[in-house]
Parts: structure tokens; sequence; C-alpha cells
């Protein structure tokens, strides 16, 4: 409703309620109607004191929520802010988590998976310690084997040389 409009209204509806609808027949006279003219003035002029000061609470009690308001929302804002930064520092931390447990998955995968190469190098080891220890083995033994012959030829060359010294020794007139 505009300003004016409302004051209307309500002069109007006073001077009505106050000289009602043409039923009053005593003041018929000038000087009776310029009276209560003068006191429906009054009226009116305290229905728009009435006005002015219900506005002028209104604008108070306006600014009054708005500072309330403004207030409210920075304060919500601030407390966003710092639920956020909460949030963004447990977040930090759960990143951290999340890295220390990734890491040490991989550690633990690759205990797991170094298992089989562990395995199969141990074998190769031991494959490698059979031979040698086979090598270790047969080679004294080979050698062994060889001095043996070699042994063996040497004596069967010296009883054959025994045999014809002493051969040779009877011929020369020699007793055995």
């Amino acid at each position: 409703m505009r300003p004016s409009a409302g004051a209307s209204s309500i002069s109007v509806a006073v001077c009505l309620g106050v000289s009602g609808c043409g039923g009053s027949e005593e003041n018929t006279t000038f000087r009776g109607l310029q009276e209560e003219n003068r006191v429906l003035r009054k009226a009116i002029a305290g229905l728009e004191g009435q006005i002015k000061a219900i506005r002028d609470e209104r604008a108070a009690g306006e600014s009054s929520l708005k500072r309330e308001f403004e207030d409210r929302q920075a304060k919500m804002q601030q407390l966003h802010q710092e639920r956020l930064a909460q949030q963004e520092g447990t977040v930090a931390g759960l990143r951290l988590e999340l890295g220390a447990a990734q890491r040490e998955k991989l550690a633990y995968r690759e205990l797991v998976d170094r298992a089989p190469r562990v395995r199969e190098a141990r074998e190769v080891r031991a494959g490698i310690a059979q031979t040698v220890m086979a090598i270790l083995f047969v080679v004294p033994l080979v050698l062994l084997l060889m001095v043996a012959m070699k042994y063996r030829s040497l004596r069967e060359r010296m009883n054959l040389f025994v045999t014809q010294n002493a051969s040779s020794y009877r011929a020369l007139g020699g007793q055995p």
C-alpha cells in the first residue's frame, strides 16, 4: 500500500466512525462543523503520528532484523569456514593414513611376490651347491682312480722290470 493511500483510508474510516454516516443532527451549524473538522483534523494528525511512529518502528525493526540477519549470516559463514577447515584437516589426515596403508600394502605385496623368487633362488643355490659337491667328490675320485691306474701300471712295469732283471741276473749266473 502507498503511504498516502493508507493514511487516506485511515482518515476516511476515522471520519465515518467519529461523525457517523450522517445520522447526527446536532452539529449542523457552521461553527459546529468547524469544531467537528478541528476534532477530525486532530484525530487525523494523531493517526498520522501513529502511522509515522509505526513506520519508524517498522524501519527500525527492519534494520534491526537486517543487522541480525547479517550477523547470523556472518556467524554461519564463519562456522561453515571452521567446519570446512576442520574437514579439510580430517581429509588431509585420512589421505596421509591412506598413503601409509598403500605403502604398507605394496610392501606386503612385494613380500608375497618375493616368496616364489626366493624359493626359486634357493633351489638354484641348492642345485649349484649339489653340483659343486658332486664336482668336489667326483674330481678327487677321478684323480684317485687315475693315480690308482698309474700306480697299477707302474707296478706292472716294476714287476715286469724285476722279472726281466731277475731273468737277466739268472742268466748271468746269479742266484735268486
